[in-house]
């Protein structure tokens, strides 16, 4: 905790938190979870990254495994395993950056869940929670469909979306 952002965001002094306080708070964070990503993006992003309004959004989607069944975690499933663990139930979650590296967002998701279902909640939380109207989206193949790209545009957002050659008819 000392070596993080948390003292300056939070305004509290270091040696007033560890890591079992931490951990102790993690369900009131959930709870609260839009307004504290709001405001550490308008106290921090927006102050720090001089475009972040107007901004290049990156999204990428990852997963991670749980060695244990992983029975507890409602979110946990076997999908498909960005790590080759095969047979493992886990997590899928996305990160939403700005150029400069600062995160905007997190997201997290049932282990099997689809990249290119996830980009509309994306969209809506980036309108909604953070007042984004414009922008241009980043995302890989696996959230690009016609759909996402019509939502995109609908949205107000340009996209930069990557695409293997041998579908494209036309370079």
């Amino acid at each position: 905790y000392p070596y993080t952002s948390l003292p300056w965001v939070l305004g509290l002094p270091p040696e007033t938190w560890d890591e079992d306080s931490l951990y102790e708070t993690l369900d009131v964070i959930d709870q609260h979870r839009d307004a504290l990503e709001k405001a550490v993006y308008e106290r921090v992003v927006r102050p720090l990254d001089d475009n972040a309004a107007d901004s290049v959004l990156m999204k990428d989607l990852t997963s991670s495994y749980f060695e244990g069944k992983g029975e507890a975690n409602p979110l946990s499933a076997k999908g498909y395993s960005r790590d080759r663990v095969r047979g493992s139930k886990q997590v899928n979650w996305s990160l939403v950056l700005t150029p400069k590296g600062f995160p905007v967002t997190l997201e997290v998701y049932k282990g099997n869940t689809v990249d290119k279902t996830t980009v509309v909640g994306t969209v809506e939380r980036l309108k909604t929670v953070f007042g984004l109207k414009a922008g241009t989206f980043v995302g890989d193949r696996g959230m690009l469909t016609l759909d996402n790209l019509k939502l995109l545009h609908a949205a107000g957002f340009h996209y930069v979306v990557a695409e293997t050659l041998w579908n494209e008819k036309e370079v």
